[in-house]
């Protein structure tokens, strides 16, 4: 039996979000998962400085963001790969992307504002953070960024059928 006392313990529905709040960070990249057959590769992070650093580092299920080299994405993987290789000098970011060498993304920063993903799971709203939009580091430091508005992607509540309206005529029962 497992030695722990719950008397003082407040009780959780697992809806509670274990989430940093939105805005602007110093992150790192923990791991790289590319999916080359979807073409894209999801980048899980960390916090990198400040009084949230290493927030996720034990986290089950870290945040993540995606790099996308599908055509219609092509922009944003060309300004998140200009990011990463500023913010750590000496990196080649698109060398690396171009020879499949994930690994060699690990550990390296890059500044972010994040913000609030509003979703359905199981059919309860709920919310988490993710990256908005990928910034110079020099620019979280300096406060050279603005808030973004929540990402709100929760299932439409379906609408509620009409009533039905009240007879006028007597009910013969």
């Amino acid at each position: 039996m497992p030695n722990v006392n719950l008397s003082n313990v407040t009780e959780s529905d697992g809806a509670r979000s274990f989430d940093i709040e939105p805005g602007a960070y110093v992150l790192f990249v923990t791991r790289v998962e590319p999916h080359p057959e979807r073409e894209y590769a999801l980048f899980e992070w960390d916090v990198a400085e400040g009084p949230e650093a290493m927030h996720y580092a034990n986290a089950n299920f870290p945040p993540k963001d995606v790099m996308s080299w599908k055509e219609r994405a092509l922009p944003m993987l060309k300004h998140k790969l200009h990011v990463l290789a500023d913010a750590n000098p000496g990196f080649d970011a698109e060398g690396a992307f171009y020879r499949d060498q994930w690994e060699q993304f690990s550990g390296k920063q890059f500044g972010a504002v994040v913000r609030k993903r509003l979703y359905t799971y199981n059919g309860q709203d709920r919310e988490a953070v993710e990256v908005g939009r990928w910034i110079a580091p020099e620019d979280v430091r300096a406060g050279k960024w603005k808030p973004m508005p929540p990402r709100d992607k929760r299932d439409k509540k379906p609408a509620q059928p009409a009533k039905p309206a009240m007879a006028t005529e007597d009910i013969p029962f």
